[in-house]
């Protein structure tokens, strides 16, 4: 079964047209990871998400997107 992995770009950029240098880091595991026969999925920017500080057992209606 092949691998994949999830890159999570941690950038202060919210914008994804917006280059980063964890973009280019993400491009160089993408290659080490290509070589055994992992794939990288689309990454995620964190920083373009709605995500409140903190934690909490329930966030609720409003919690964070995606959850």
């Amino acid at each position: 079964m092949p691998l994949k992995a999830l890159a999570l770009n941690c950038t202060l950029k919210a914008d994804a047209a917006e280059v980063s240098s964890t973009d280019a880091m993400i491009a160089v595991l993408a290659k080490a990871f290509s070589d055994k026969e992992v794939s990288i999925t689309e990454p995620v920017r964190v920083a373009a998400l709605d995500i409140k500080p903190g934690v909490t057992s329930d966030e609720g209606d409003e919690g964070d997107e995606g959850a």
